[in-house]
């Protein structure tokens, strides 16, 4: 008789794990659906297109894309802040069209602790957006990318970059988030 009153308990234990692992189920799903919708944010805001002119160098490595790599990486080390906003623009707009495989290359070209130190030039806003944006397109990419913008200190930057002066680099640095 004992046996009994045991087994109704567990029957009704049994019955209570439906509802969690529905519950898991949906939470699961939420999260899902929120990281599918943020992906797809990111990928339009990648999609844009910046309005406005170019020199032929930036046409010219927009259109080379990777061919121009080299010269790209020589703009951002470069002094001339004309060059590195062009450089650092380039590098967004090939990032912004390309996918992985692209994102590698500028990891493996050195480019990224420059770009986040381009993040502190509060002189340079326009340099500021654009580094923020190419960073985002290439946290944007697997962990082990994301993981390379955060081994390079990027984070702290972007938190304070949300109370900037210029409303489009706060607005890259949540996007960065």
């Amino acid at each position: 008789m004992s046996l009994r009153p045991n087994a109704r308990a567990g029957a009704r234990r049994n019955g209570y794990k439906p509802a969690v692992d529905g519950r898991q189920k949906r939470e699961e799903n939420m999260v899902e659906i929120r990281k599918n919708k943020r992906e797809e944010n990111l990928q339009k805001k990648r999609r844009e297109v910046v309005a406005g002119g170019g020199t032929q160098f930036a046409m010219h490595a927009f259109d080379t894309k990777l061919e121009n790599l080299p010269a790209m990486v020589a703009g951002v080390w470069s002094q001339d802040n004309s060059l590195q906003l062009e450089a650092t623009t380039n590098f967004r707009k090939l990032l912004t069209i390309e996918s992985s495989p692209t994102i590698e290359e500028v990891i493996q070209s050195g480019v990224v602790p420059r770009f986040v130190e381009f993040l502190m030039r509060e002189d340079f806003p326009q340099l500021q957006f654009e580094a923020a944006w190419a960073l985002t397109n290439v946290a944007s990419g697997t962990s082990e990318h994301t993981k390379v913008v955060i081994d390079h200190g990027a984070v702290e930057i972007f938190v304070k970059l949300l109370a900037s002066p210029s409303d489009e680099v706060g607005e890259q640095a949540v996007w960065a988030r």
